[in-house]
This record gives structure tokens, sequence and C-alpha cells, in this order.
């Protein structure tokens, strides 16, 4: 078949052909010297890529030569880095140092940093850049704009999900306190507790979190946190959500010290070592498979992890 707008000939002239380079590729004709014109842009064709049209041969060649390096690379690699467009997330954890409940009991958390550099690993080897990582703790030393107080958690949830499109990932982490509280109306609702000891209402974060989400999107929500239960309902958002908490809404989270005498909270500790059998390469998990491997686990702990989720998939993973 002739291409477009170019009439009849037993032999490709010497002009300008509208046609595509899939065309001239499967013409296997000789091409002294050929102008390609599209939409976007005119560009001649370069020496080295008429030499491939004379002879097709050299590009089979090569074609044989690059699938023979590839089947000697390893089976799996890294995934590639990402768009800080397409992947973000935002990593807070809160360890309330020096701080004391109204009753007089101190507040401090000692693994919630530790869940941050973990979770923050995990990202780095799913193809998360550097400053598609939004971190804010309570570190000693740490800069006031990265502080997890009210104003800053609220910026960076809205941040976290600006400009949200179709098929790209957000992923939020919390680690630290999440209470029961008045809310403004005067009924009681759950709400995390910031360094500054102001409380972020559930209401908010769906706000922020859930609200800008748009069909084929995916959030995933880790909650290491006391008092989780199903904190969001999910059945209107559009978006692929799952949310996993460290226990229900009546029991305490708890925190594990592995060998090293590290701190973690035991969520976020055995949810990546779950994640870390799987491998670099995936890194999911189905939630029948969490629950399997975690359920009993935690249950002699006295803690019943917590999971949901939007019914928009058919199996249903856990995704950073």
């Amino acid at each position: 078949m002739q291409p477009a707008n170019t009439p009849p000939s037993t032999t490709w002239p010497e002009a300008t052909l509208n046609s595509s380079f899939d065309t001239l590729v499967s013409s296997h004709r000789t091409v002294a010297r050929t102008v390609v014109s599209t939409d976007c842009f005119k560009t001649e064709l370069s020496k080295q890529w008429l030499k491939f049209l004379v002879s097709p041969a050299a590009l089979l060649a090569q074609s044989i030569q690059a699938t023979a390096e590839l089947r000697r690379t390893p089976k799996f690699l890294p995934w590639p880095k990402k768009s800080r467009y397409l992947c973000k997330a935002l990593l807070i954890g809160i360890a309330y140092p020096g701080q004391q409940w109204p009753s007089g009991k101190p507040k401090d958390l000692l693994g919630t940093h530790g869940d941050v550099e973990l979770w923050r690993d995990v990202l780095h080897q799913c193809g998360y850049p550097d400053d598609a990582i939004r971190i804010l703790w309570d570190k000693e030393g740490t800069p006031p704009d990265r502080l997890p107080t009210y104003e800053n958690i609220v910026r960076a949830m809205e941040k976290l999900t600006v400009g949200v499109q179709p098929h790209h990932r957000r992923f939020f982490f919390f680690g630290g306190h999440r209470i029961e509280t008045p809310h403004l109306d005067g009924n009681l609702t759950k709400a995390i507790v910031t360094c500054d000891g102001k409380s972020i209402f559930d209401s908010i974060m769906i706000r922020f979190l859930l609200k800008p989400l748009v069909p084929f999107s995916r959030m995933t929500i880790v909650l290491d946190a006391c008092k989780v239960g199903i904190p969001f309902d999910l059945q209107s958002v559009p978006a692929r959500v799952f949310v996993i908490g460290a226990c229900s809404e009546h029991q305490v989270a708890k925190e594990v010290r592995c060998a090293s005498q590290a701190r973690f909270g035991a969520l976020s500790y055995f949810l990546v070592e779950e994640l870390r059998k799987v491998g670099p390469h995936r890194y999911r998990i189905r939630a029948e498979k969490i629950m399997e491997a975690m359920g009993e686990l935690f249950a002699k702990h006295g803690q019943d992890i917590s999971i949901s989720y939007s019914n928009l998939d058919k199996h249903v993973y856990f995704m950073p």
C-alpha cells in the first residue's frame, strides 16, 4: 500500500514524505536522502538511520545482540526512578520528647523515627526519588519547616495530593499518637496528635488526602498508631485506596525491639519484613496474605490489624 499523499511509484522518489518511521522502515527501499515531516517536527534522517533502511540485516543483527544481552541481565532489578509527580510520599514520625498528657503520663514514643527510616528505605527501593519523599519528624536539630506541627502537616497533606492525575501514586505514613477527642460539633471523633499538641481530625485528613483523588490514581495509607479501626469511609472514593492500621479503634499499638536494640512500631516493622520477603522487584502483598502472615502474631499481643480499601479491584494489594 502506498503512503498517504504519495503518488504511485515503483521506487521511492527523493521527496518529502508525510509518513511515520514505521512505514519507512517496512519499505526496505534504498533512500539517498529522505526528509520526514510530521505535525511536531521536521528533521533529516541521519546517515546511520539510512544505513539501517538500506540494510535491514544490520538492524536485525543489532536486535539479536540486544536480546542476548538482556537475557544475561538479572531477572529482577530495582524499579527505575519515577517522576516526582508520578509518585509522592509523606512520612510523619512524632516521638513527643519530653511532653506529657494532662494526666502527667509521658507521651514519649521510641519507635516512630525508626519507622520513618524503614519506610523511606522501602520507597527508595520502589523507585521514589528523594525529592518526592517529604519527611516531617521531631528529631533533634530538625528545621522548623520540617517539624510535624499542625500547620506543617496540613500543608504537606495538601501538597501530597495537589495536581494528582490518573495512574499517579501517593503514599502516606503516620507514626504517633491517635486519640478520641470532641469535634467542633461536640461529637467524639478520632484525630492524630501533632508535635505542638494540636489535633488533626479524620475529616481534615479526608479533605486533603482522599477528596482530591481522581479515577485510576492510587493512595496507600499506613497508620501506625493507637485507636485506628476503620478511619475513613472509602465507598465514595473514585480512586484505589488502601488503608492499614496497627489496631482496632479501642486498642493500643505496640512497639517492638529488634536484635540491634532499635525500636519500631510493630505494624511498620513486621509489614516491611513481609515486603522484603516478596522482594524489591514487586513490593506488593495481597490483603489476605497480610492477615495470614501477621494477624495471628498481632492477636497474641492484643492487637487486631485493621484493613480497609475501596472496592475497585478484584484482587486487593498493599503497594507503596
